[in-house]
């Protein structure tokens, strides 16, 4: 995780739909974090007992 600008942190999420690491961007407001910026749920694949391809 990173602290680079005041309010706001970075964080990896590992998920077992993807390979490696998400980042979500997480704002704070007084004592609550809040997701401001989701970049995990991009490219996720889908179940393999959900693909007709697998």
């Amino acid at each position: 995780y990173t602290y680079q600008s005041e309010g706001y942190a970075k964080v990896q999420v590992q998920s077992s739909g993807a390979d490696s690491p998400r980042p979500i961007e997480l704002r704070r407001k007084g004592d609550q974090w809040f997701l401001w910026r989701n970049l995990a749920l991009s490219d996720i694949r889908t179940p393999a007992s959900n693909d007709p391809w697998a």
